[in-house]
């Protein structure tokens, strides 16, 4: 099943919206063993990153990055299937078009997903429930959904 906005329900997007305290808190930890995570499973991600990993330190850089991935899957959550979802989809084409130019493709969001959910699993520990692991999910397939839509077939 194909998940879309209009099929986020508000208790789904509730729950993103209300577990993200937890997910910023943890935000310093995660950065790094996401990214971690991430060129473990999908090395031919690396090159996307190699302007932040040539940095002396790169947990600032990846705490950065983490904070934007998981902010952009809070808005996604905020914006889904409501009347303010254009501004929100507009500005995720943008950031998509950008991706483009770092030689993102469109195989590069499902690892990237799967590193994303099993950080919050490894890091929020108990607080990390099958329904609240579901919830951002299915809300991080939107904005991939959106990301996706933009891109050249051939990616």
């Amino acid at each position: 099943m194909v998940i879309t906005a209009a099929s986020l329900t508000p208790a789904t997007r509730e729950l993103v919206c209300s577990s993200f305290p937890n997910v910023e808190r943890i935000a310093p930890r995660a950065g790094t063993m996401f990214y971690g995570r991430l060129f473990a499973t999908a090395p031919e991600v690396l090159p996307q990153f190699r302007r932040d990993l040539s940095q002396p330190n790169f947990q600032p850089a990846a705490e950065h990055r983490f904070m934007q991935l998981v902010l952009f899957v809070r808005s996604t959550a905020q914006h889904a299937g409501l009347s303010t979802a254009q501004s929100h989809e507009d500005t995720v084409a943008k950031l998509a078009q950008r991706h483009v130019g770092y030689t993102t493709r469109a195989t590069h969001y499902a690892p990237l997903g799967q590193a994303l959910l099993w950080t919050l699993d490894q890091c929020l520990g108990a607080e990390w429930t099958p329904t609240l692991r579901q919830a951002w999910s299915n809300t991080y397939d939107v904005l991939v959904e959106s990301m996706v839509k933009p891109l050249p077939h051939a990616r």
